[in-house]
């Protein structure tokens, strides 16, 4: 025969310790799983302002960089420009060295007895003006001229001579080409030499 047990309160014990546990296990799974999505957002958080910084580093870098290039951009535009100007003054130095050296080839072939006046210097010709005693003193200046080695291509276009007024001796006034500036095109700058 059956023991007359009755198990309705044990069970509703167990039922109630088991609803007890899942009522304290689901709390607990949700601060358990807030606290580890606290934690992920900390790491997520903190990664991102590394990357974040590391970002910024990268930025100024860059715009370390682009004032860097356009630093070494202008640098250039400079150089470029700086080089222009010397070739220029190279040029105007070379034009001016060319001129002096005709004017002291005039110079060194102008006889004693004969005075300058004026000497009038343009791309192609030269024109020599002066005052000479007798003209025996103009053509020496001529031969002198012809054999000077500063005056290698010139040719005598033109010569001129009147009497002087008031003073003695002949004006002459002597024109002449230079033969290789002319052909090659070089000297296009005028100057004159009083």
């Amino acid at each position: 025969m059956p023991i007359g047990v009755n198990l309705l309160p044990w069970r509703a014990e167990r039922d109630r310790r088991a609803r007890r546990r899942a009522w304290l296990a689901m709390p607990t799974a949700g601060f358990i799983g807030l606290g580890m999505m606290l934690m992920a957002t900390l790491v997520i958080r903190e990664m991102r302002e590394e990357r974040l910084d590391a970002n910024a580093r990268v930025r100024q870098q860059i715009d370390a960089l682009a004032d860097r290039r356009a630093a070494t951009e202008q640098l250039e535009q400079t150089h470029a420009a700086l080089t222009r100007r010397m070739a220029a003054m190279e040029a105007l130095l070379d034009g001016r060295t060319r001129a002096l050296d005709e004017l002291t080839g005039l110079m060194e072939a102008l006889p004693e007895d004969v005075r300058l006046m004026g000497v009038e210097r343009g791309a192609e010709r030269m024109v020599i003006e002066g005052l000479a005693p007798q003209p025996a003193s103009v053509s020496a200046l001529i031969m002198a001229l012809r054999a000077s080695p500063r005056f290698p291509a010139l040719r005598f276009e033109r010569l001129g001579t009147r009497a002087a007024q008031g003073r003695s001796g002949d004006r002459f006034r002597i024109v002449v080409r230079n033969a290789i500036e002319r052909n090659t095109g070089e000297g296009s700058d005028q100057g004159v030499m009083r």
